[in-house]
C-alpha cells in the first residue's frame, strides 16, 4: 500500500504544469490571499441596472465593485479587496454585503455550475445554496424598496495609472488609498470589512504565489536587469530629445513673443486713431453749435438776470380823423353876395 501510493505521488510530481495549473495559489488561511485571479489593467466598470453595484463586463470574472470595495466569486467562495487585483481576503456567506448578492444571475460572468437553472433577472438561490442556518439570519434578504437603494459609490479610477509593474504592495496600497480615496462606506458589513483590510497583516500572513516553470523563474530573474537598461535607455531618449527641442521651443517663445507685441502694438494705435477721431468729430460739431451759441447767448443772459428779452416795438397806427362838416353859411349873406352878383352882370 505504502509503495503504491508512493507511486502514485512520484507520477503526479513528474507531470509538468500547464498554464492553467500555474494559475492556481495554495492558501493557508491567511488574511491575505493569493487565488489565482490575474487581472492586468483597471477594468471597465458599468452599473447594474437599479442596483449600486457595479460590474465588469469585459472580464470572465464574477467581479463586483460595491461601496468602496471590490468582491470576487470564485468558485463557492466569496473575496473581498480595495484594490481591483488583490490582494484578496477571503469573506463567509455571512459577510456578503446583500446588496451584492442581490445582483442577478446575469451579470456574473463567469457563473458555478450551481447556477444553472436559475433565472437570468433573478438573484443567484443563496438560501437554497447555503442552507437554512444562512436563510434564517437573512429573512427576506432578496426583497427591499429599489427607490430606497442607496447611491453607487464613486469608482476608484485613480487606480488606472497603477497596473503591470507599477501595481502597489499591500503597505504602499494603503498609503495611496489614503491619499485619493476620501470615500467612507455607508454599509456596516463593508464598514468592518474595510476596518480589517486598513489593519497590518501578521508576520507569518504571506501570499503563496502559484508553482511557476523554470523558464519563468529564468526570465523574471533576467527581467530587473532588463528593465533597468530600458529605463535608461528610455531617459536617455526623452533627455537627447528634449535637448534637439530646446532650440525650437525657445525659438518658438520669442515668435509668440513677437507676435504679441505686434498684437499690443496695432491694438494701441488702432485707439489713438480711434481718440484722434473723436476729437476731430468733436470740435467739427463745437464749430457747427458756435453760431447757435452766440444767438442764443442774449436771451440766455436776460433770462439769467430775470428779465424776459426784450421784444422789437410794434409799429403806432393814429386813428383816422373824422371829416368836419362844413359851416352853414348866412343865408342872407349868400342872397346879398348873389345880388352883387346879378349887378355886376
Amino acid at each position: 500500500m505504502r509503495l503504491s501510493i508512493l507511486a502514485v505521488s512520484m507520477a503526479l510530481a513528474a507531470i509538468p504544469a500547464t498554464p492553467a495549473m500555474a494559475q492556481v495559489s495554495l492558501s493557508f488561511n491567511t488574511p491575505s490571499l493569493s487565488i489565482g485571479v490575474n487581472i492586468p489593467t483597471y477594468p471597465d466598470f458599468e452599473q447594474v441596472p437599479d442596483y449600486p453595484v457595479y460590474y465588469t463586463p469585459g472580464l470572465a470574472n464574477n467581479l463586483f465593485f460595491y461601496d468602496g470595495m471590490y468582491w470576487l466569486l470564485e468558485g463557492d467562495n466569496w473575496y473581498a479587496s480595495t484594490w481591483y487585483n488583490g490582494p484578496w481576503q477571503s469573506v463567509d456567506a455571512q459577510g456578503v454585503p446583500l446588496f451584492v448578492l442581490r445582483v442577478p444571475v446575469r451579470y456574473y460572468r463567469s457563473p458555478p455550475a450551481y447556477f444553472r437553472g436559475w433565472q437570468g433577472d433573478a438573484p443567484p438561490r443563496w438560501d437554497d445554496h447555503w442552507g437554512s442556518d444562512w436563510s434564517q439570519h437573512h429573512r427576506g434578504w432578496d426583497q427591499w424598496n429599489r427607490r430606497d437603494a442607496p447611491r453607487p459609490a464613486p469608482l476608484p479610477t485613480y487606480q488606472r495609472q497603477y497596473s503591470g509593474a507599477r501595481y502597489p504592495q499591500a503597505e504602499q496600497q494603503q498609503v495611496i488609498r489614503q491619499q485619493h480615496d476620501n470615500y467612507q462606506p455607508r454599509d456596516a458589513a463593508v464598514h468592518q470589512r474595510l476596518q480589517q483590510a486598513a489593519q497590518p497583516a501578521p508576520a507569518q500572513a504571506r501570499q503563496v504565489a502559484a508553482p511557476q516553470q523554470p523558464d519563468q523563474q529564468h526570465a523574471q530573474r533576467e527581467q530587473p536587469p532588463q528593465r533597468e537598461q530600458q529605463q535608461k535607455q528610455q531617459q536617455q531618449a526623452q533627455q537627447q530629445k528634449q535637448t534637439q527641442q530646446e532650440p525650437q521651443r525657445i525659438q518658438a517663445q520669442q515668435e509668440q513673443q513677437h507676435k504679441q507685441q505686434g498684437q499690443q502694438l496695432a491694438q494701441h494705435e488702432q485707439q489713438q486713431s480711434q481718440q484722434q477721431a473723436q476729437q476731430q468729430k468733436r470740435a467739427q460739431q463745437e464749430q457747427q453749435q458756435a453760431p447757435q451759441n452766440k444767438a442764443q447767448q442774449p436771451a440766455q443772459e436776460q433770462h439769467a438776470a430775470g428779465r424776459e428779452p426784450e421784444r422789437p416795438a410794434a409799429p403806432v397806427h393814429e386813428p383816422a380823423k373824422e371829416a368836419k362838416p362844413a359851416p352853414e353859411r348866412n343865408k342872407e349873406h349868400d342872397k346879398a353876395d348873389q345880388g352883387n352878383e346879378d349887378n355886376k352882370k
